[in-house]
């Protein structure tokens, strides 16, 4: 053993060891070595190869965000990528405008054009006529949607620009390895550097190691240092079309054809034709779930409202029949979006620096963000951004992250509720680590409306403690077949984001006829993120505050109805119903649909109600007038946000109660989690018996409990 130690080489020292070759660490490695660290690139498969988020023909790069934070990147990053270019001598990057396009009064497109000004990014704000102009009538608007031109738009060769940089910091003195897969990353308790354990034994040592391994930071990460980080992989395709004879030389990028996006649904992007004579790149913004193991190298979403967008937008002119060319692809993103650009800390501090979540829009400014964290591994700080974005730790405050005021573009497949997964996988990977509890999950093909989560164990007390934090997250809980002895199972279920009733629109009745909306606005936002105010002027009296989460409406009902004399609740389209509110029917003597809030007779708006002074028409009932309490002065009104100190909002499973009982609607069926869900054919009742790799038997919630009970006697 001693002749083994003496014999055994040292291990070469490097500054920084950077582990994962796609676009982020390719540029963090060319950084590195730029400013003459001596620098260690490792990348777990073939360099260049196509398992990941960094292969294919073309990426876009635009300066248009709704966040004000990314266009200052984009351009630092455009600067970076002529750079590289002239050092290497030849291009990756093709320049063109980009467009953005969507509804006049989405919020996300406004965002843009406000975020385009705040960063001095000159616009154009164009409408449908202009648009047929300026592109030559390729494409066409719906008469209430506009369009955002801009000089900042571009394709970029992603494999080509992968190895530009690969290349220029072999030129600086890099050492680039390929085929190493990292199992462990530890520190030395001697000299306190950082050590890079490979799964074939070797061993690396540096100063400093970057993590930049995309669909696999969260089990790399979570190995080394228990950290979770919420970052989710998902499958995503990309669509190339057919443009119809005669019109190819149109949609090039010579013929200053944009990059575009369109906001709505569905969130469409594409690029000119220039990879492929002929054929133009049109994909959605959206993926399947999945880990990087279990792909299915297949469109991943229903092609029809793509091929509708492709069919109204382009006039016909590409054919919208099917794709001629389909390409996979791997997204990691977070809930809300935005990068992972942090420390690890622990016992790692500043020696390892994380990033990730870039997937879906982040490949444009890898040259800016390689810079970022060379930066932060090197000198421990960047001035290049402001990284309060972007810190692991705002997971910690809202495990949704960053709020944003638009809605989110990014759609997950099957049309899952974005922030159920993210909880499951909260639960998946902090549960995970315990050999025996088994957990795994995947989209049902006997129950297509679900997503479920299997846990089987042989300690029935991980059981429990997965109900108790499961359970109100979940639509139905079930014991399933594991095939196992003293093993027990349970399936956790829920339901798909189409089947729930989605709106969470607020009824506010009895008001001031002076309110205004950014009074309302400051009294209702302390509940959540709102969506929209709108207070009625003709005649006065009531208004409309739309919230991004039924949760939040339905805490704001509780403690504001009856307060200052108002009537708050929910709005008739948030139960489902067609009629009420701004948005729903729109006649005048319609149907039963259309319900009065001040009478709750239909017929007629509230408005028009006899109950408050209004000369509608319809069936009349005597009533007492509704009592207003008011302030002596209103000036110094006694609901004044001000006067209320602001909550912090978390949905975590102890931060909300759920003892509420939502509103019953005549065609909804409540449960005891706060979801009102709607029946359907395929699922009658609590005791029906489907297959789901052996039997599942359905229980109710009240069995939840008396499941429970059965484990704490088995324990």
């Amino acid at each position: 053993t001693k002749k083994r130690k003496k014999m055994e080489k040292p291990l070469e020292k490097f500054d920084v060891i950077v582990i994962g070759a796609g676009i982020m660490g390719s540029c963090t490695a060319y950084e590195a070595s730029k400013r003459n660290q001596k620098t260690l690139l490792l990348e777990q498969f073939d360099f260049l190869h196509h398992l990941g988020s960094s292969h294919g023909e073309s990426r876009t790069i635009r300066a248009t965000y709704p966040e004000d934070y990314y266009p200052k990147m984009v351009l630092k990053s455009e600067t970076l990528w002529r750079e590289a270019e002239q050092q290497i001598g030849y291009r990756v990057y093709f320049k063109t405008s980009q467009l953005d396009i969507g509804p006049s009064n989405d919020k996300a497109i406004q965002s843009v054009i406000s975020s385009c000004d705040k960063n001095s990014i000159p616009v154009r704000v164009i409408d449908r006529n202009a648009m047929s102009l300026e592109f030559d009538n390729l494409i066409q608007l719906p008469h209430d949607w506009i369009g955002v031109v801009t000089e900042h738009g571009g394709v970029i060769k992603p494999t080509k620009a992968v190895s530009m940089f690969q290349t220029l910091a072999i030129i600086n003195g890099g050492i680039l390895r390929d085929k190493i897969e990292v199992v462990e990353i530890k520190k030395d308790g001697k000299t306190g550097d950082v050590l890079v354990m490979a799964k074939n034994g070797e061993k690396f040592s540096g100063k400093k190691c970057v993590v930049t391994v995309g669909s696999w930071m969260n089990k790399l990460v979570r190995n080394i240092s228990g950290v979770v980080i919420p970052i989710q992989p998902l499958e995503t395709t990309v669509f190339y079309w057919k443009i119809k004879k005669g019109y190819e030389s149109k949609f090039t990028i010579g013929n200053g054809f944009p990059t575009f996006a369109s906001y709505g649904e569905p969130y469409v992007y594409g690029t000119p034709s220039l990879e492929y004579p002929g054929l133009i790149k049109i994909p959605v913004h959206g993926g399947r779930p999945c880990e990087p193991t279990d792909r299915t190298w297949a469109p991943t979403q229903s092609l029809d409202p793509l091929s509708e967008w492709i069919q109204e937008r382009f006039r016909g002119l590409v054919d919208s029949t099917r794709p001629v060319l389909t390409q996979s692809c791997m997204y990691s993103v977070t809930p809300d979006e935005d990068f992972v650009i942090d420390f690890l800390g622990g016992e790692f501090g500043e020696d390892v620096v994380v990033g990730g979540g870039f997937s879906g829009h982040g490949f444009k400014m890898g040259p800016i963000v390689g810079k970022i964290l060379s930066d932060l591994v090197i000198d421990g700080e960047t001035k290049e951004v402001e990284l309060m974005h972007f810190r692991i730790k705002r997971f910690e405050k809202n495990s949704k992250g960053n709020l944003k005021k638009f809605d989110d573009q990014f759609k997950l497949g099957e049309g899952l509720c974005s922030f159920k997964i993210q909880y499951y996988y909260y639960y998946y990977y902090y549960h995970h680590h315990h050999q025996s509890l088994s957990i795994t999950h995947n989209f049902s093909n006997v129950f297509p409306k679900y997503f479920i989560l299997k846990c089987q164990t042989n300690e029935p007390r991980k059981l429990i403690y997965l109900i108790f934090n499961l359970y109100f997250f979940s639509d139905y809980i079930s014991p399933f077949h594991s095939g196992g002895l003293g093993f027990y199972s349970l399936a956790f279920f829920t339901r798909v984001s189409g089947y729930y009733s989605e709106m969470s629109r607020v009824y506010v009745g009895n008001l001031d006829p002076r309110v205004t909306e950014r009074e309302l606005e400051d009294e209702f936002r302390v509940f959540g993120v709102i969506r929209s105010v709108w207070v009625a002027r003709r005649p006065p009296g009531y208004a409309f505050i739309d919230f991004d989460d039924r949760r939040d409406a339905q805490d704001a009902i509780r403690d504001l109805d009856g307060k200052n004399g108002w009537r708050v609740e929910l709005s008739h389209n948030s139960r489902g119903e067609r009629g009420g509110g701004r948005g729903g029917g729109r006649g005048r003597s319609g149907g039963s649909d259309l319900k009065c809030y001040e009478c709750g007779e239909s017929g007629h708006f509230a408005r028009e109600c006899r109950v408050r002074g209004g000369p509608g028409p319809g069936k009349r009932r005597s009533r007492s007038p509704p009592r207003y309490r008011r302030s002596p002065s209103y000036g110094h009104r006694s609901y004044s946000p001000r006067g209320r100190s602001p909550r912090r909002r978390s949905v975590s499973p102890r931060g909300r109660s759920y003892s509420r009982s939502p509103y019953r609607g005549r065609d909804e069926v409540p449960y005891s989690n706060g979801w009102v869900i709607r029946p359907n054919k395929w699922c009658q009742g609590p005791n029906q018996k489907q297959e789901l790799n052996g039997e599942v038997d359905y229980l109710s919630h009240s069995g939840v409990f008396r499941c429970v009970l059965a484990l704490l006697c088995l324990t």
